[in-house]
């Protein structure tokens, strides 16, 4: 029986953990499924990255200072980096496919706003990273 809120939530995300592992060998079995590659790899990128995420929700316990010390090192970058880098790319994607309108440029001209502007938010991303 769980004894605290954290109890609930370390089993609430290892269920989830669950779920998303079978949903990702899922995806990975069935990707020919998909309309296009790009869909597919973006949906198993997704699918790592959240799958990171809940492991790294998970309490580690332990009684090693340095296990501790690193388990709380990878969780703090899992989240600032993976999450948010991932929620900056979906931003970025919809501000160049609906106010740039990428998709009715020629492939080179398309490629190298895609660079730019999505080497700039990640940029920013770091630097906001740093500060902590």
């Amino acid at each position: 029986m769980p004894r605290t809120f954290q109890d609930l939530n370390d089993i609430v995300h290892a269920w989830l953990l669950g779920a998303m592992c079978a949903y990702t060998l899922w995806v990975y079995v069935n990707r020919a499924q998909y309309s296009s590659a790009r869909l597919s790899r973006l949906n198993l990128v997704v699918s790592t990255f959240l799958i990171f995420r809940l492991m790294s929700a998970i309490r580690l316990e332990t009684t090693s200072l340095v296990l501790c010390s690193l388990w709380i090192y990878l969780r703090s970058v899992i989240t600032t980096f993976g999450v948010y880098s991932l929620n900056i790319f979906f931003t970025t994607e919809l501000f160049l496919n609906v106010a740039v309108a990428v998709a009715s440029k020629t492939p080179t001209n398309r490629r190298r706003w895609q660079f730019s502007v999505h080497g700039f938010t990640q940029a920013l991303n770091l630097a906001n990273g740093i500060q902590y």
